[in-house]
């Protein structure tokens, strides 16, 4: 079984979607640095010699196995030739979210998802879209 149907069989449990969802900025992060290492034609030990680390670092960040910090990516973007910038988005669920959401009741039924009734007018604008 390919990684891209293990996903997507997970990814139907709304639990782990919502999991998913949080640690999605952390997986942008990984996914656009990866790519532009590989568009360099660049291994991992090249850029850690790059960044002045070590190529276990580089392994760790992109297989997601540490939490780096900002400074890390500002260092590896450098060591890419690219600069690293930071957007604040409105948090919004994706629409798989939104739909496994309303499926299972949770902005009107269910005390623990509380957090997610602001979203409740921003649903029907959404799903227009879906």
């Amino acid at each position: 079984m390919r990684h891209d149907d293990v996903k997507k069989i997970l990814l139907e449990d709304l639990a782990t979607r919502l999991e998913y969802d949080k640690l999605r900025p952390r997986y942008e992060a990984i996914a656009l640095l990866l790519k532009a290492r590989k568009e360099q034609h660049i291994t991992q030990e090249e850029l850690a010699q790059r960044m002045g680390t070590q190529k276990s670092n580089i392994s760790r960040f992109e297989n997601g196995s540490c939490n780096p910090s900002l400074d890390f990516l500002a260092r590896v973007a450098h060591g890419l030739g690219k600069e690293l910038h930071i957007e604040l988005r409105p948090s919004i669920p994706n629409a798989k979210t939104i739909a496994a959401i309303k499926e299972a009741d949770l902005i009107t039924n269910d005390p623990s998802a509380k957090k997610y009734a602001d979203f409740s007018e921003i649903l029907t604008e959404i799903e227009d879209e879906i």
